[in-house]
């Protein structure tokens, strides 16, 4: 999705992202907790979204497309 957009987007555009994210992960862990998880799959399976990532996340997919 991200690198489609950075693909068309002409040269010094912006790009904003409007998306549901989930919480940052502390440094010491590795994935939500299962409630977490829980819920997120429960709204997920209502709205027919796909799987949720964190707006840090996003950043480094961004840095991984060397995005600004």
């Amino acid at each position: 999705f991200v690198n489609e957009l950075a693909r068309v987007a002409a040269p010094g555009a912006t790009i904003i992202i409007v998306t549901w994210c989930h919480r940052n992960l502390l440094p010491n862990e590795e994935s939500l907790q299962p409630q977490e998880v829980e819920l997120l799959e429960k709204i997920c399976d209502a709205f027919y979204l796909p799987a949720w990532c964190s707006a840090a996340d996003y950043a480094k997919i961004a840095e991984s497309l060397n995005l600004e």
